[in-house]
């Protein structure tokens, strides 16, 4: 039981992380941001600041779903 609760402490800091770190630095950063890169370091895709967020949560709740089926 402590092991599931540290593991969703620790991917709630791992998620608000990934939010707050853009968020404070959002005037210094471009609208939209890169999202995804294919080799050679080039951009293929983009984000909007705003969906930056929801991207987020949706990908938490992903890997929840599937922590919860293995």
């Amino acid at each position: 039981m402590i092991s599931r609760l540290a593991a969703a402490a620790w991917g709630l800091v791992v998620a608000a992380a990934l939010v707050a770190a853009p968020l404070a630095l959002r005037d210094r950063l471009p609208d939209p941001l890169a999202a995804h890169w294919r080799s050679g370091l080039v951009p293929d895709g983009e984000r909007s600041f705003t969906a930056l967020p929801s991207a987020v949560v949706r990908q938490a709740a992903s890997v929840i779903r599937v922590r919860r089926r293995s």
